[in-house]
C-alpha cells in the first residue's frame, strides 16, 4: 500500500517511529512534515499556538498539495494534525481516497487552549480517528467524527530494543530509581518527596531548574532530556522506572507505560484502569495510589527488580476487546460532560414541529422549546453533566417537562389538554428555571481546588469505606423496621429518628463496594460478594416495605458507579438490564403499588407477616400477575391525587410528568392565594433537632401542599404529594417567589456541593449524590431542599472524616491489612535500599 504520511519527522518522535514501522510492514511511505511549510520563529510559533493555526492553515494546505501533486496514494495518514485543515483533508480525500488521523494528544481537553482549533474543525472530514483515551473517543464523536477507534499506546521494536553495553556504560547509567521526562508542575512535588526521603532517584529531563522544588531535586538531577539510544540506556540501567501520567492530558497510561517494560525496565506507575488492564500487578509491574503511596511502591520495586512485563506486552495478550482466541464485545458508556447545544436545538425544533402537528397549542409548544434550550444552557453553565448541580438541573428539566412532552408526542396527544392553565404553568416553570440560570451566572466564578470530600479512588480506602458504610447501613435499615414503626404509625425522633437519618449510608455502601471491586480488579470485574450483598440487602428491605425506590436504586447506583469508573459492559449486562426492566414493569412495580397499602408502617415481624400473607394470597389465586395489575388499576383509578396526564399511559411515564402536579398547584394558588412563609419556615423548623424542639413537624410539606391543591381528603395527614420546589415557590409568593426562591436555593446548592465534591469521573461521592438527588431534587419542596443544604452536607462530611479516621487507625493497628504498597512511609522506604 502506498501511504502519504503527514507527521513529525524527528527521528526520536513517536510519529516518525510509526512511519518507520509502516515501512517495515512492507508499505511504501512518503513521509512529510507539515511544519516545514511554516517559517521557524518563536514569535510566530506562539501566535500559531494561541490561534490554533487558523492563520497558517491555508499556507500548509498549499504546500502539502504541491508536494503531493505528482503522486498517487492509497491512504493518507495524518499523525497529530494540529495544522491540517478541513479543506486540506477534503482535497486529500478527493485525490488519495481515505484519510485517517492518529492522535496521542488530548485535543478536546482544556490544557492546550485553542491549539487544536483547526484540528477540531477538521474532525468530521476524516474517515477514521484513532485515539488513546475514553474521553477523546466520546468527545471526538460529539465533534462530528465519523468513526473512532480507541487503542493503547505502543513501543517501537527497533528504537526501544535493549542495548548491549560495556561495564563503563552500565555504571554510568545505573540507578535504583529513575524518571525520564520534562518538568511539569504536578511532577515536581511528587519527585521532591522521594528525594527528601533519600530515595536513590535519578532524573533526566529539561526545565527541572524551573521547579519550585529545585533545591531538593538538584542533587538527583543527572542532566537534560535523553533521546534515542541514551533514552533506552537510562531505562535499561534503572532497577525501577517511574511512569507518571499527565493529569492535564487526562492520561491513564503513557508511551512510557509500553516502552519501559519492552526495554526491560520495571515499571512503577499510578494504579489506573488502563495500567491494571495492561499488566498483572506485583507480577509484571507495581502500581501506587497517587502521591502518598509512591515511595512505598519504590521500595518494593527495589526489592523485586527481577520482575518483567515486556514478555506479556510483546506477546500481544493485552487487547481492549479480547485476544486472538476469543473476541469479547465490550462497551463503555461515557456520560458527556456538556450538553451539545446544536443537538439540543435540533431536538427542540423537532419536538416543536411534532407538538404543533399533534394539535398542541402553539404558544405552549413555543414555551416548551424555550424551556428545553434554557435547560441545556443552564446545565452547561453549572459545569455540565459531570457536576452534581448540572446533573440535578438536567434531571429537573427532564422529569418536569421534557420527558412528558416527548411522551405526549409518542401518544399523539395534544400536550395542553390535560392542563387547566398550560401557558401559565409553563411560564411558572420558565420563571423558576431563569432563577436557576441566574444562580449559575452568580456561582460560575467560584471554583474549588480541593473538595472537602475526597474521591476515595485507592483500593484500601474504598475497602474501609465499603465495610464501614455497609455496617452502618444494615444497622440503620434493621433499626428503622424494628424501632421505626408501631401499629402502622411511623415513629419519629429518638433513636429511630437517628437511624432514619443514617439510612443514606446503605446507598453509599453500594457505591463504595462497587468502586472497590472495580479498582481492585483493575476495571475487569464489577460484581463482588460485598456489593452483591449490599444490593441484595437493599432490595430485600425494599421488598419488605413495598418501596419502589429501595428496590430499584441498587441497580442504578451500581450502573452509575461502573460508568464513572470506566467499566466496559458486556452483552450479558444489557440482557440482564432488559430482564430487570421487564420484571420491574410486570411484577415489582405493581406489587409495590398495591402492597404498600398493606405492609408499610409495621415492625419487622409484622412486616414479614403482612408481606408473606400478601404474596401468598396472590399466588393462591392462580393468576398473581393479572391480580396485581387489576389491583393497580383500581388503586390508580381511586387515587385521590388525580395526577393523570396521559390517556392510557403507564404509571412509570406519569412519574416523569410533574408538569401536571405543578399545574394543579398553580391553579389553586391563583384562585385561593399564596401560602407565604408557611412551607419555607417549615423547612427551618425541620433543621432543629427534636430534643431541642419537641414540636418539630413530622410530615413533609407535600401533605400541606396536597391539601392546598385539594388533592387529599380532610383526614389524610400522611400522604405526601410531589410538586417540586419551583411550584412550592410560586405557591408561597407567586411570580417573584417563583424566580427569586429558586435563584437563592440554587446559589447555595451550587456553592455547597461544589465545595464538597468534584466531577463525576471515578468519584464515589459524586455518583452517590447524583443517584440520590435524581429523585429528591426534582420532587421535594423547599423545606426538604433546605435540609439538603444544611443537615445533609454535615452528615456527608462527618462520614467522610469517620472513614479517614478509621482508615488511619487501621493502618496503625493492622499495617499488613493494607500491604506495604499503600502503607509504608517515605522515610522508611529509603532505609530499605
Amino acid at each position: 500500500m502506498k501511504i502519504f504520511y503527514l507527521g513529525d519527522d524527528d527521528p526520536c518522535s513517536s510519529a516518525n517511529q510509526r512511519a518507520q514501522a509502516l515501512t517495515r510492514l512492507g508499505h511504501t511511505v512518503r513521509h512529510l512534515n507539515p511544519a516545514i511549510a511554516l517559517r521557524p520563529s518563536r514569535v510566530l510559533g506562539k501566535l500559531h499556538y494561541l490561534t490554533g493555526y487558523t492563520l497558517a492553515a491555508a499556507r500548509v494546505r498549499r504546500w502539502v498539495l504541491e508536494q503531493a501533486r505528482q503522486a498517487t496514494f492509497d491512504l493518507v495518514w495524518v499523525d497529530g494534525g494540529a495544522m491540517v485543515s478541513r479543506e486540506l483533508v477534503n482535497e486529500l480525500k478527493s485525490r488519495c481516497g481515505r484519510v485517517v488521523n492518529y492522535n496521542l494528544d488530548d485535543p478536546t481537553g482544556t490544557r492546550d487552549g485553542n491549539f487544536w482549533r483547526t484540528f477540531l474543525r477538521a474532525l468530521p472530514a476524516y474517515d477514521l480517528c484513532v485515539v488513546v483515551r475514553d474521553e477523546s473517543a466520546a468527545e471526538f464523536r460529539a465533534f462530528g467524527a465519523r468513526a473512532v477507534l480507541q487503542v493503547y499506546r505502543g513501543y517501537d521494536e527497533v528504537a526501544h530494543a535493549p542495548i548491549a553495553w560495556s561495564a563503563s556504560e552500565a555504571e554510568k547509567w545505573s540507578a535504583p530509581v529513575a524518571f525520564v521526562g520534562t518538568w511539569m508542575p504536578e511532577r515536581g512535588g511528587l519527585l521532591a518527596e522521594l528525594a527528601r526521603a533519600d530515595v536513590p532517584l535519578a532524573i533526566y529531563g529539561n526545565r527541572w531548574e524551573k521547579a519550585p522544588e529545585w533545591p531538593a531535586l538538584r542533587r538527583v538531577w543527572r542532566g537534560p532530556g535523553v533521546l534515542g539510544a541514551d533514552y533506552v540506556r537510562a531505562i535499561q540501567g534503572a532497577q525501577i522506572s517511574l511512569g507518571l501520567v499527565s493529569r492535564g492530558n487526562r492520561d491513564r497510561h503513557t508511551q512510557r507505560s509500553a516502552e519501559i517494560p519492552f526495554i526491560g525496565g520495571l515499571l512503577c506507575a499510578e494504579r489506573t484502569r488502563e495500567h491494571s488492564a495492561m499488566y498483572r500487578e506485583e507480577t509484571e509491574a507495581v502500581f501506587y495510589c497517587r502521591r502518598r503511596a509512591t515511595a512505598g511502591a519504590s521500595a518494593r520495586l527495589g526489592e523485586r527488580s527481577h520482575l518483567g512485563a515486556h514478555s506479556r506486552l510483546r506477546d500481544g495478550a493485552v487487547a481492549e476487546h479480547g485476544d486472538e482466541k476469543g473476541h469479547v464485545v465490550q462497551l463503555r458508556i461515557p456520560i458527556p460532560q456538556f450538553v451539545r447545544l446544536d443537538w439540543t436545538l435540533g431536538f427542540a425544533v423537532a419536538l416543536f414541529v411534532l407538538q404543533v402537528a399533534s394539535g398542541t397549542n402553539l404558544l405552549f409548544a413555543e414555551l416548551v422549546f424555550i424551556f428545553t434550550m434554557l435547560m441545556a444552557f443552564t446545565v452547561n453553565l453549572l459545569g455540565g453533566l459531570h457536576t452534581v448541580s448540572g446533573f440535578c438541573v438536567a434531571v429537573l428539566g427532564l422529569k418536569t417537562v421534557v420527558v412528558s412532552q416527548v411522551g405526549k408526542v409518542a401518544y399523539w396527544e395534544p400536550a395542553h389538554l390535560e392542563l387547566s392553565e398550560p401557558v401559565t404553568t409553563l411560564l411558572v416553570l420558565l420563571c423558576g428555571l431563569a432563577g436557576i440560570t441566574v444562580a449559575g451566572v452568580l456561582t460560575r466564578p467560584f471554583t474549588v481546588k480541593k473538595p472537602l470530600l475526597a474521591a476515595f479512588q485507592d483500593e484500601p480506602t474504598l475497602r474501609v469505606a465499603a465495610w464501614l458504610t455497609s455496617g452502618i447501613g444494615l444497622v440503620s435499615m434493621l433499626g428503622m423496621i424494628t424501632m421505626g414503626a408501631e401499629d402502622g404509625v411511623i415513629q419519629v425522633g429518638g433513636v429511630a429518628g437517628i437511624l432514619r437519618q443514617l439510612s443514606f449510608t446503605m446507598k453509599l455502601a453500594v457505591v463504595f463496594s462497587t468502586a472497590h471491586t472495580l479498582v481492585r480488579s483493575g476495571g475487569r470485574k464489577a460484581f463482588g460478594w460485598l456489593n452483591c450483598a449490599t444490593m441484595g440487602a437493599m432490595f430485600m428491605f425494599g421488598l419488605l416495605t413495598a418501596s419502589k425506590q429501595m428496590m430499584f436504586e441498587p441497580p442504578l447506583l451500581f450502573a452509575v458507579t461502573a460508568i464513572a469508573f470506566g467499566y466496559a459492559f458486556r452483552p450479558a449486562h444489557f440482557a440482564a438490564l432488559v430482564a430487570l426492566g421487564l420484571l420491574a414493569q410486570v411484577v415489582l412495580f405493581p406489587f409495590s403499588q398495591v402492597a404498600r397499602n398493606f405492609v408499610r408502617g409495621y415492625g419487622i415481624v409484622q412486616s414479614v407477616e403482612h408481606t408473606s400473607a400478601f404474596i401468598d394470597a396472590l399466588v393462591r389465586t392462580g393468576q398473581p400477575i393479572a391480580q396485581l395489575h387489576a389491583a393497580v388499576e383500581v388503586d390508580e383509578n381511586t387515587s385521590e391525587q388525580g395526577l393523570a396526564y396521559f390517556h392510557g399511559a403507564s404509571g412509570f411515564l406519569e412519574r416523569f410528568s410533574m408538569v401536571k402536579a405543578v399545574d394543579i398547584l398553580v391553579i389553586e394558588t391563583l384562585h385561593d392565594g399564596i401560602s407565604g412563609w408557611e412551607t419555607i419556615s417549615h423547612g427551618f423548623r425541620m433543621l432543629v433537632p427534636r430534643f431541642l424542639n419537641p414540636s418539630k413537624p413530622a410530615m413533609n410539606t407535600g401533605n400541606f401542599l396536597g391539601h392546598k391543591a385539594k388533592m387529599l381528603g380532610d383526614n389524610d395527614e400522611g400522604t405526601q404529594v410531589s410538586f417540586g420546589f419551583i411550584a412550592d415557590s410560586f405557591s408561597a409568593f407567586k411570580w417573584w417567589g417563583a424566580f427569586l426562591v429558586p435563584c437563592v436555593l440554587l446559589t447555595a446548592f451550587v456553592l455547597i456541593y461544589r465545595t464538597l465534591t468534584g466531577s463525576l469521573e471515578r468519584n464515589v461521592w459524586c455518583v452517590f449524590l447524583m443517584c440520590d438527588f435524581q429523585h429528591s431534587f426534582t420532587e421535594h419542596p423547599i423545606a426538604s431542599l433546605l435540609i439538603s443544604l444544611v443537615l445533609a452536607p454535615l452528615s456527608y462530611y462527618a462520614l467522610g472524616q469517620l472513614i479517614r479516621i478509621s482508615e488511619t487507625w487501621l493502618r496503625k493497628q493492622r499495617p499488613f491489612y493494607f500491604g506495604n504498597l499503600a502503607g509504608t512511609r517515605a522515610r522508611a522506604t529509603a532505609e530499605r535500599f
